[in-house]
Order: C-alpha cells, then structure tokens, then sequence
C-alpha cells in the first residue's frame, strides 16, 4: 500500500516539474516577444519621427535639404 502511495506522489512531483518547466520555458519566450515588440516600437517611432522632423523644419525655420549634386568632400 504504501508503495502505491509513494509511486503517487512521485507521479504528482514529476508532472509538477514537467509543468514548471514549461512555465519557465514560455516565460522565457514571453519576455524575448517583448523585447522584440519594444525594438520594434522604437524603430517605428525613429522612422515616424524623421519625416515629421523634415517638415517641421521646412515649415517653421524654412529649411531645405541640400542638393546632392552641389556636396563636396575635402580629402586631406
């Protein structure tokens, strides 16, 4: 009887350790998603906010690009 007992709770304690390790294993996993939803947010805002940049300074200090075709290097 009481080896049916133990072979129980040895059962119960290894599918809580299965478990736990799935747990941790999609905790893992959950963590990495939202690292990778952070870089993705920044790079959006970093793209969103360069045009925004360029128009606002055309608009209020009536800035323009400069003509490539008019840029020289100086090499020493």
């Amino acid at each position: 009887m009481s080896g049916i007992l133990l072979a129980g709770v040895v059962f119960v304690n290894v599918a809580v350790l299965r478990l736990n390790l799935q747990l941790d294993s999609q905790t893992n996993q959950r963590a990495k998603l939202h690292a990778q939803n952070q870089a993705l947010e920044s790079q959006l805002a970093s793209a969103l906010a360069s045009p925004r940049i360029q128009a606002r300074a055309q608009h209020d200090l009536g800035l323009q690009p400069a003509d490539p075709s008019t840029i020289r290097y100086v090499t020493p």
